[in-house]
């Protein structure tokens, strides 16, 4: 399975947003730019068995 990343620089740190869907992911990049957020990027990775997920954390919903 494949998710997505925004990358994004938040009060001078980088971070990721995650998503289950492209469309999502997009939307989401686009909504951080409109409110003037750093956008880094958006990269796609496949969910790996045994992947170590430690310090995953959710990060907030953008709104409009």
């Amino acid at each position: 399975d494949d998710f997505y990343k925004v990358g994004y620089i938040y009060e001078g740190k980088p971070k990721w947003a995650v998503y289950f869907n492209l469309e999502s992911a997009q939307e989401a990049m686009v909504k951080m730019i409109r409110r003037g957020l750093e956008v880094t990027g958006l990269e796609s990775q496949k969910i790996v068995m045994g992947d170590n997920l430690k310090g995953v954390h959710r990060t907030p919903r953008v709104r409009d």
